[in-house]
């Protein structure tokens, strides 16, 4: 299951810190996409803009990245 928005991993994971390598070529893209953004612009909006369009993205595929998520978020 997707954790909530407020989950301390989302935000790191967006920016790229946290390094994920999906075994579908979409995830990494957005993901890298996403990151780009906010190195170019690190404002509030901008991550916000990030995490609401990666939580959508993941929250619809779920199916397809739901393994790769929760092995994400459930790392120490």
């Amino acid at each position: 299951m997707l954790p909530p928005k407020t989950h301390p991993k989302w935000v790191p994971f967006i920016k790229g810190e946290l390094q994920v390598t999906f075994k579908t070529v979409s995830g990494n893209m957005l993901v890298s996409r996403i990151s780009r953004n906010i190195s170019n612009n690190n404002s509030p909006a901008s991550i916000a803009a990030g995490l609401e369009e990666a939580y959508s993205f993941f929250t619809k595929y779920e199916p397809v990245f739901g393994d790769e998520i929760t092995k994400l978020f459930n790392q120490h």
